[in-house]
């Protein structure tokens, strides 16, 4: 039976969440000072301009911005339209941020989604495999590759997909806006990024599905399971009952560890124009739009993996729910 109760208050403590972290990066970006405005004035001085053009120049482009406007009018404004879906407009591309993130998103999913569903398949069923040949050969191997993948930088590894694995390949690991995200030459492209992407994805997987694979095959109930007869397949199915709710929660975790700090490296180093790049773009640039833009989808993305997390850990272990 659905606890109602329980599921509005886990809604009400998600949205109040994204309302938090928004809020404070719109604080962070309005209330420090803005580097943009010394390379204006450097800009008119350097084409002979004096101090009254200069402070003109500076007046004009916060007046573009309207970064003038008292801070509480600007916050609410910006809050309507936040609920409203109108994010404003970009102030370096003049674009809406929502039609910005809508184009870039593809770029972006089209390597973590299969990144994703790689490192899980790969890793739990790598993990399981090891953890039933405890202190094999097989273990060994698959413990030393999996901290491999965690000792490797996902920057390192890139830079060697770019330099040594494209060539030998013969491909061309630059990206084409002018194509389309989803075009053959660029869903060629997303092959190295996603193997990039999923490499510590799946070191994570791997070691956290094998350890609590051992820890349950040490369980007294698997040792009932095989002195009632039971064969490995069944074995394997009753461990990993046991195995779901921690081996869940090293996937979200990882889905808002690793996966956000990962597709800046990966997008930055292969030069993808995603929702990663955007975002760096603006931090760059004070594009204030399409940072909070750009800091709501990934907070968003977060908390709603958090309460999926929350949601289903009833269903697979129901004395969670009691």
């Amino acid at each position: 039976m659905t606890d109602w109760p329980r599921v509005a208050a886990r809604l009400g403590f998600a949205f109040f969440t994204v309302y938090l972290v928004v809020s404070v990066t719109f604080a962070v970006v309005v209330l420090t000072n803005d580097p943009n405005t010394a390379a204006v004035r450097w800009g008119v001085a350097a084409g002979g301009g004096d101090a009254a053009a200069q402070q003109a120049a500076v007046d004009a482009y916060r007046e573009a911005r309207n970064l003038d406007g008292p801070v509480l009018d600007r916050y609410l404004r910006w809050m309507t339209g936040v609920l409203t879906l109108d994010w404003g407009r970009s102030y370096n591309l003049g674009a809406p941020v929502t039609a910005l993130i809508a184009e870039r998103a593809p770029y972006t999913l089209s390597y973590l989604v299969p990144g994703v569903l790689v490192s899980v398949a790969v890793g739990v069923s790598g993990g399981v495999f090891a953890a039933f040949r405890h202190n094999s050969l097989v273990d060994r191997v698959v413990t030393s590759l999996a901290y491999l993948g965690f000792g490797v930088p996902s920057f390192w590894l890139a830079l060697v997909f770019i330099v040594v694995v494209g060539p030998a390949l013969g491909w061309n690991t630059e990206f084409s806006t002018a194509e389309g995200a989803l075009s053959g030459e660029n869903l060629r492209r997303y092959l190295l990024p996603t193997a990039v992407f999923a490499t510590g994805l799946t070191a994570g997987q791997l070691q956290h599905a094998r350890s609590q694979t051992v820890i349950h095959l040490n369980a007294t109930f698997v040792r009932l399971l095989r002195a009632m007869g039971v064969g490995p397949r069944g074995t394997v199915k009753h461990v990993l009952r046991n195995a779901a709710v921690p081996l869940l929660t090293l996937f979200f975790s990882d889905l808002l560890g690793i996966v956000v700090v990962s597709v800046y490296v990966v997008e930055y180093v292969f030069g993808i124009p995603g929702l990663a790049m955007l975002s760096y773009d603006a931090i760059f640039n004070r594009d204030l739009p399409v940072l909070l833009g750009t800091t709501f989808i990934v907070v968003f993305v977060g908390v709603v993996s958090n309460l999926v997390q929350d949601m289903v850990y009833p269903l697979v272990d129901p004395r969670i729910e009691k």
